[in-house]
């Protein structure tokens, strides 16, 4: 005999949808950490301990919760889009500033990934789909550089970026089903496609002006013409009955004769 198998309590489905929320990811790690560390394993060591204080102290100062760490990677959430950004901008500056004097191959540089997703919480520890596309799209960004999803790029105050942005059109994934929409800064595609992105973009904003002052052109037009053929209308319909008034032939009743006048008319 086949037992049938009991449906979860309502206290399991409320358990497991615990800690569910809708959150803004920075996912981060280093680029090249496993060369670097074969190379030179305390030099290595002790860079990342100066950058995680800085990157640690910074997350904190604009809101965020670093929530999961293992070795060079950092996972953290922030209340808010635009604090992530701007926090993420100030990260980056203050690297490029830390690897200034360095060779290209000594440098310690961080891959930064945005975005806006479904997390829930184990512990301390943050999981879930959001917190999987934002490690993804950091992986796939160039080292020194911020990649967004579209999700969260379209809520955070892009004001705040006062540098090139690169539109990188919907890009795979590992493991993600749907390609997502990404944005990147302080990037060389940056430089070099954000021309491109920009005039796009004032394209577009051209392309609505001219459909609304059309659209309103037009509801002028058509208010004009109609307001002129309504009082040409009224016009002719009151022309019409004056000519009728004065103009009015006179009936003949048959039987009757005509009425003549005399020559001359009535003396």
């Amino acid at each position: 005999m086949t037992l049938a198998k009991k449906a979860p309590s309502n206290k399991a489905r409320k358990k497991s949808k615990e800690g569910r929320q809708l959150s803004v990811i920075l996912a981060a790690d280093v680029a090249e950490y496993s060369r670097l560390m074969a190379e030179d394993e305390a030099r290595t060591l002790a860079l990342l301990e100066r950058a995680r204080r800085k990157i640690d102290a910074q997350i904190a100062s604009y809101g965020g919760r670093i929530a999961n760490t293992a070795g060079d990677s950092i996972i953290a959430v922030f209340g808010g889009a635009t604090d992530a950004l701007e926090c993420s901008i100030e990260i980056q500056k203050f690297l490029r500033r830390a690897n200034k004097n360095y060779p290209p191959n000594k440098k310690l540089l961080f891959r930064i990934g945005l975005h806006m997703g479904e997390t829930f919480s184990r512990g301390k520890d943050i999981l879930g789909a959001g917190v999987n596309i934002a490690a993804r799209i950091e992986g796939s960004t160039e080292p020194g550089a911020i990649c967004m999803s579209e999700a969260f790029f379209s809520v955070a105050d892009q004001s705040v970026i006062d540098m090139p942005v690169a539109d990188r059109g919907k890009i795979a994934l590992k493991n993600i089903a749907t390609p997502i929409q990404a944005y990147e800064i302080m990037s060389a595609r940056a430089q070099s496609r954000s021309v491109e992105f920009r005039h796009k973009k004032q394209i577009n904003a051209q392309y609505r002006y001219l459909i609304v002052f059309g659209s309103a052109l037009g509801v002028v037009v058509f208010a004009a013409l109609f307001s002129w053929s309504v009082a040409y209308n009224l016009t002719r319909v009151s022309n019409m009955d004056e000519k009728d008034l004065v103009e009015e032939p006179t009936q003949h009743v048959p039987g009757y004769p005509m009425p003549v006048l005399p020559q001359g008319g009535y003396q």
